[in-house]
């Protein structure tokens, strides 16, 4: 899996880097290592960043991704900030039907800085 979760725990933000193709099945097993290790943190950051995320899976598999991630109940309280390249973000799709679905997610931060006080309430 090129995919790396690190807690930064000066920020109390967790970090999900995607690097290259990363699976439909490798991303679930992160989102469920994910709910595992941080559901319990009150509030529960989370920066994603695709900015070196090579998008290889199909629409049907970013909608299943997508509502796999949704239907957490442990991490529904979660607030998401997606971190993509300026004019580019390969996870778009996915993005959409998550906040679709009710999640707390932003999708439009191309600065980590930005993305971070975002999170944060800033």
């Amino acid at each position: 899996m090129s995919a790396e979760l690190v807690f930064d725990e000066e920020n109390g933000i967790v970090n999900i880097v995607y690097i290259g193709t990363v699976t439909l099945e490798e991303r679930k097993k992160l989102a469920d290592k994910t709910s595992l290790l941080y559901s319990r943190l009150r509030p529960l950051l989370i920066l994603v960043d695709v900015r070196e995320l090579v998008m290889d899976l199909t629409l049907g598999e970013q909608k299943a991704i997508a509502k796999y991630m949704a239907s957490d109940l442990k991490m529904g309280h979660a607030r998401v900030a997606v971190l993509h390249s300026e004019g580019h973000n390969p996870s778009f799709l996915i993005d959409a039907h998550v906040v679709n679905s009710g999640t707390k997610l932003r999708a439009q931060f191309d600065n980590r800085v930005e993305a971070c006080e975002w999170l944060k309430g800033g």
